[in-house]
């Protein structure tokens, strides 16, 4: 399983900011109508957030640590060590919430530009800062997934050519 590059993650939200802003522009000029971002979605998403955060320092302790020392990797293993298929699962779970929350944040960045356009109303102003939030929380679950699985993933191997 390869780990998550920056430029997957650049592509996921710059194609969902485009995507959202394009409808989200063509509903706001024929109907005049915004996208509802409740607070029961900011709530959930900020526990999701959490949720993923406390996985990590939960399976932190069970995870082999990789020391380096004198051009060579020691790795000491827990007393009670994560299961490989739930080691796996995690890095798939971390792989997954970086492409949804890099999406998400790109969508949600792209309604906040919309909003943007008619600051001068009280609900776009509202409906801009909670688009933000959101797009805000959704790279939070981005870097939370990405150390997650920076965190679960083997170490890449040492090979060197003698």
């Amino acid at each position: 399983m390869n780990r998550t590059r920056p430029q997957t993650v650049a592509g996921f939200f710059l194609v969902a900011l485009i995507f959202v802003y394009a409808f989200a522009s063509y509903l706001n000029t024929s109907a005049d109508l915004l996208l509802p971002i409740g607070n029961i979605t900011i709530f959930t998403f900020a526990l999701v957030d959490l949720l993923v955060l406390g996985w990590v320092f939960a399976i932190s302790p069970r995870l082999p640590k990789v020391t380096k020392k004198d051009n060579a990797a020691l790795v000491t293993a827990s007393s009670n060590p994560l299961p490989p298929l739930a080691a796996a699962r995690t890095v798939a779970f971390a792989l997954a919430g970086s492409r949804v929350g890099s999406l998400l944040a790109g969508g949600y960045l792209g309604l906040g530009i919309v909003d943007f356009q008619k600051l001068h109303a009280v609900a776009y102003l509202d409906h801009a800062k909670r688009s933000l939030l959101m797009a805000v929380l959704s790279l939070g679950l981005v870097l939370v997934s990405i150390w997650l699985e920076r965190k679960c993933s083997p170490p890449k191997p040492n090979i060197s050519e003698d």
